[in-house]
C-alpha cells in the first residue's frame, strides 16, 4: 500500500497549504480545486464532494455571470 501512503502524504501537504498559510482566497480556491483534481483518479464521489465542499459553499460558482 505504498501508493495509498504517498497519496495521504500529498493530501496532508495540500491541507497544510490550504489551512496553515496566509493566501488570497482565489489562490486558496485554486489549491482546493487542484487537490480535488489530484484525488479524482482514486477517490469516490462522496470523498471528492467533501474535498470540494469549500468551493461549492463559496461564492465562486454562485453568480450566473461567472460563466460569461
Amino acid at each position: 500500500m505504498k501508493f495509498k501512503h504517498k497519496t495521504q502524504e500529498i493530501n496532508q501537504y495540500f491541507d497544510i497549504i490550504i489551512n496553515e498559510t496566509n493566501l488570497e482566497k482565489e489562490i486558496k480556491n485554486l489549491i482546493i480545486y487542484k487537490k480535488g483534481l489530484f484525488n479524482s483518479e482514486f477517490e469516490n464521489e462522496n470523498n471528492l464532494m467533501l474535498i470540494l465542499n469549500p468551493l461549492i459553499k463559496s461564492k465562486v460558482f454562485g453568480s450566473p455571470t461567472h460563466y460569461i
